[in-house]
């Protein structure tokens, strides 16, 4: 356990230095945001169920609950960008819903704000320890919407230390996993080119010497890697636009 030394306060986010480092809590914005529900919710382990992407018929909300069900997830929205990258996934579809949330999707909000409720002490942590090089992970999943278009994600860290995450639906409808973890690997590969850049500059202006391979990116599947790092695979991937 790093001991904290000093902290302070900026838009919602209490930073506090450590040790080794730097950490980001947002307990009182969470706490917030459960006030701002006003209703009780259950603790949760996880911020989504496997049916995340699943839409059932129900009922629509009143006027009332579909104004404060959007200003929730404003403010998740936030919370998920800056501190708490952890329910990113979960908020980023609720932000498809809030045009004409059902109760149904306020069940899900509900089991983000409980996920919250039982993990609001959770805190991000910025490791200050020299590093070699950026590490882009990215990942897709297949069909997963009900429009049969995929979803990508992406995180990006500068040792060990997450500095940038992002997940979206994907624009096209892809034929297969393969062609699902191409679009991703399109929609995601700039953002580790990007933050390699800023840090070749950083590193430049400050006269440190560059490491050979600053850049690394990672793919867990097979048929995607190999078209991308060989090449070929025209004749199935020729009718995809983005």
């Amino acid at each position: 356990m790093h001991d904290k030394l000093d902290h302070m306060s900026y838009l919602g986010m209490v930073l506090t230095k450590m040790n080794a480092g730097y950490e980001i809590s947002m307990q009182s914005y969470i706490e917030d945001i459960l006030e701002l529900y006003r209703r009780k919710v259950k603790d949760c382990v996880t911020p989504a169920k496997l049916n995340l992407f699943t839409i059932q018929p129900s009922a629509t909300l009143t006027q009332k609950d579909r104004t404060n069900f959007h200003s929730i997830v404003v403010k998740l929205l936030y919370l998920g960008k800056r501190g708490r990258p952890d329910i990113l996934l979960a908020v980023q579809f609720l932000c498809m819903r809030v045009k004409q949330p059902n109760q149904d999707d306020l069940h899900k909000l509900e089991r983000v704000l409980g996920y919250l409720q039982m993990t609001k002490n959770r805190a991000r942590v910025i490791d200050d320890s020299p590093f070699e090089r950026v590490e882009t992970f990215i990942d897709a999943a297949f069909a997963n919407h009900a429009d049969s278009k995929g979803q990508s994600g992406c995180m990006v860290f500068l040792g060990k230390t997450l500095v940038h995450e992002a997940c979206k639906k994907q624009n096209i409808v892809t034929k297969s996993l393969t062609e699902a973890e191409l679009v991703a690997l399109s929609d995601y590969m700039m953002e580790g080119e990007l933050i390699e850049e800023l840090v070749m500059d950083l590193r430049s202006m400050m006269d440190e010497d560059l490491v050979t391979n600053v850049h690394l990116e990672h793919q867990d599947y097979m048929s995607a890697i190999a078209p991308v790092t060989k090449g070929g695979g025209k004749s199935w991937t020729k009718y995809m636009r983005s």
